[in-house]
């Protein structure tokens, strides 16, 4: 029977960028959820179950007293798991969103002493930018109720599988060329989970993509991209204001002319798309910066996230020209070959995840009933929670 134990660690919840609180895990009351990034790297099987324990005990911390009920209906982790280390420590979970052809799903074993629910590994992301040998997880617990419903989550998971194929098949406009992961480009989602010992290591490639002719096509649509930091207007954030609350009905968060101004600070790029004709700002998105330290080394990350295109200016690439744009601009920082650059994408909106393929990320998991968010779907998805799928850049 394994001990938990917990390493010793300085207690940091504060909401560190968009990762939002640190460590121990914190009550996002908004989304329902208890939410964490552990910074001590995960190194052996006592050190994960006392990473999920403490979890559990956060949520257990926050109960409804007019009913007794936790008030978090799922807990997300994410850590730094040294590759292997998960090899017999987890099972195929035996629910209604595992089965033939769907994204592998695999829950901690219960087999220690301890009350923490079973957690599912949903997302593996190769970490050998940061440290070398290991991969950063996302573990996530939900509620039975808080699960999507089989047919949903079916369609979900087509509609990434198609993307990620259908990309790799043909050229859809632009020059791919397709390298082996020994160039340094992160591997397929099956690769990923094998360096965790939990499936046969599959054959790894990534994507170069022709800026030029990425840059191109918005040109010829008559559209430009533009980066904000430093040079915005009022008149820039009530536009951006007015495209988000145009393109969602609910968000993860507030966006507002106030929370706007504080994204332009923090290491964040803000990135815009223009209709040239008029100059009004039509597409956006932000790279949202982290910096956090993992036992005691700086890591930086960088959530592309954020995205919106206004109705009458979609299907001309702007999403996917300001995502390689805003890799682009990080790899030349100082820390840029060390940082991690991901999306967490609405699931049940296929243009969302073909701007990320097309963008040359990789599919690496999918994160269930993740967050409040309500904007257009393709897949019919029951209350204002959605499912994302991760995605990694090169």
């Amino acid at each position: 029977m394994a001990q938990v134990t917990v390493q010793p660690r300085a207690k940091d919840n504060g909401k560190v960028g968009s990762i939002g609180a640190a460590w121990p895990p914190a009550l996002d009351k908004h989304n329902a959820r208890v939410k964490g990034f552990a910074q001590f790297k995960i190194d052996d099987r006592p050190t994960l179950v006392g990473m999920l324990t403490e979890a559990t005990e956060v949520r257990r911390a926050h109960t409804s007293p007019k009913t007794g009920n936790p008030k978090a209906t799922r807990i997300t982790v994410r850590a730094f798991v040294r590759n292997g280390i998960l090899e017999g420590s987890v099972v195929d979970a035996e629910s209604p969103i595992s089965g033939e052809g769907q994204i592998k799903v695999v829950k901690v074993k219960p087999d220690f002493q301890t009350e923490a629910p079973d957690f599912r590994v949903e997302a593996v992301i190769d970490a050998e930018r940061v440290f070398p040998g290991y991969s950063l997880v996302y573990f996530g617990f939900n509620e039975p109720k808080r699960l999507p419903r089989s047919e949903s989550l079916t369609a979900e998971l087509d509609i990434a599988r198609r993307v990620s194929h259908s990309f790799r098949a043909r050229r859809v406009g632009y020059d791919l060329k397709a390298r082996r992961a020994s160039q340094g480009l992160p591997g397929r989602t099956e690769a990923a989970f094998a360096r965790l010992g939990l499936g046969p290591r599959g054959y790894q490639r990534g994507i170069e993509i022709d800026r030029e002719a990425v840059l191109a096509r918005l040109d010829t649509g008559g559209y430009g991209m533009v980066q904000l930091n430093g040079q915005h207007t009022q008149q820039d954030v009530a536009q951006l204001a007015a495209l988000y609350a145009r393109t969602y009905q609910m968000y993860t968060f507030d966006i507002n002319r106030a929370s706007l101004e504080a994204m332009f600070t923090d290491g964040n790029i803000i990135m815009v798309g223009r209709h040239l004709p008029t100059g009004d700002i039509v597409s956006s998105l932000i790279a949202e910066h982290c910096r956090i330290e993992v036992d005691g080394v700086p890591v930086h990350l960088y959530e592309s996230s954020d995205w919106a295109t206004h109705s009458d200016h979609r299907g001309h690439g702007l999403i996917t020209a300001m995502q390689i744009e805003a890799t682009r601009m990080i790899r030349e920082l100082a820390h840029g070959e060390r940082s991690i650059i991901y999306a967490e994408v609405r699931a049940p909106w296929e243009p969302a995840n073909r701007s990320a393929a097309s963008a040359g990320m990789e599919w690496v998991g999918t994160l269930l009933k993740h967050c409040v968010i309500k904007s257009d779907r393709d897949v019919e998805v029951r209350g204002n929670r959605e499912d994302l799928n991760v995605w990694v850049a090169p």
